[in-house]
C-alpha cells in the first residue's frame, strides 16, 4: 500500500469540496451498537454546514496547512493543521473509511510533519466519542477548555 500526504493549494478547491463531502464522523465507539444511518445523516449535516466557500478556503490556506491523505493515488482522508509557534492544532482529521487502520497511518504521517516543524505540543478539539477513543490510544490526554473537551499531547 502506497500512501502520502499531499498539501492543498489554491487550485484544489473543487477536489477539497468533493473530498470533504465524504467525511463521516465517529459518533460511536468501535464495537458498540449505533444506528449507522443516523451517524451518516449527522455527519452529512455537520459536513454540509461546515463546508467552506471558495473565498473562505483560500483565506484558510493562508493561515493553515491542509492535506489530502492518499492511498494508492486515491484520496482516503483529510487533515488540517494550524501551527502557532511550537504548538500544532489539529483542526480537522478524518479518514473516509473507518476500521481499516487508515486513521493510524494518517496520524503517523501527520506526526512526521509536526515533528519536521519542531513542535513540542499538539492540541485538538474532539466532540465525537468514537474519535476520542482513537486519540486516547495515541497518547493524548483530555482536558476541558471553554466547556469543550480537547486533547493534547507532548511531542518528543
Amino acid at each position: 500500500m502506497d500512501y502520502c500526504l499531499v498539501r492543498l493549494t489554491s487550485n484544489d478547491y473543487r477536489n477539497f469540496r468533493k473530498a470533504y463531502a465524504q467525511i463521516v464522523y465517529s459518533f460511536a465507539e468501535k464495537g458498540t451498537m449505533f444506528d449507522r444511518e443516523a451517524e451518516k445523516f449527522s455527519s452529512k449535516i455537520a459536513t454540509e454546514t461546515n463546508l467552506r466557500t471558495k473565498t473562505e478556503f483560500l483565506k484558510d490556506l493562508e493561515s493553515r496547512e491542509m492535506y489530502f491523505f492518499q492511498v494508492d493515488g486515491e484520496t482516503k482522508g483529510y487533515v488540517e493543521l494550524i501551527f502557532k509557534g511550537r504548538t500544532c492544532d489539529i483542526y480537522e482529521f478524518s479518514v473516509f473509511e473507518h476500521g481499516k487502520g487508515l486513521g493510524t497511518i494518517l496520524f503517523e504521517e501527520t506526526m512526521r510533519i509536526i515533528k519536521e516543524r519542531e513542535c513540542t505540543k499538539i492540541e485538538l478539539w474532539c466532540p465525537f466519542p468514537g474519535a476520542q477513543v482513537f486519540w486516547k490510544k495515541n497518547g493524548f490526554q483530555p482536558f476541558y477548555k471553554n466547556k469543550r473537551m480537547y486533547f493534547r499531547k507532548k511531542v518528543r
